[in-house]
């Protein structure tokens, strides 16, 4: 294990089209803002055996970003208007290792996204532009 990471994250989520991101790409690069990069994120988000993450807003998610993987432990939000809530990240060695162990604890597989992200940076902010088929 690689140690974690504790915080408050605030994000704020829009679903826009297409057209429109491509609106917000052009306008954040003329005004001075960067393209980071670009990966492929595989998310799986699990349920709790005995607690009802919906109820309780929480979320337990592990992430596949190439040879990384990470387990998020998000907590219920703390500020309506954003997503602000605590997270807790930990980085772990085997995507496939780190899915049977939550299976065998008694968690259950809920979703599965596949998705391209593009991150931008504007100042001390982060634009992340997800792609997700289907959705």
């Amino acid at each position: 294990m690689k140690g974690g990471v504790f915080l408050i994250e605030v994000e704020v989520k829009y679903k826009v089209s297409k057209e429109d991101a491509d609106r917000v790409v052009s306008r954040v690069l003329s005004i001075g803002g960067l393209l980071l990069g670009e990966e492929v994120q595989e998310d799986v988000y699990f349920q709790h055996p005995s607690r009802n993450f919906v109820v309780t807003d929480e979320a337990l998610r592990v992430r596949c970003v190439g040879d990384r993987v990470e387990v998020t432990y998000k907590g219920p939000r703390i500020d309506s208007k954003s997503k602000t809530r605590e997270e807790i990240r930990v980085e772990v060695g085997s995507f496939a290792d780190i899915l049977l162990l939550l299976e065998k604890l008694g968690f259950l597989q809920v979703a599965r996204i596949i998705k391209r992200r593009k991150t931008y940076q504007l100042g001390e902010n982060l634009l992340h532009l997800d792609y997700i088929n289907g959705i």
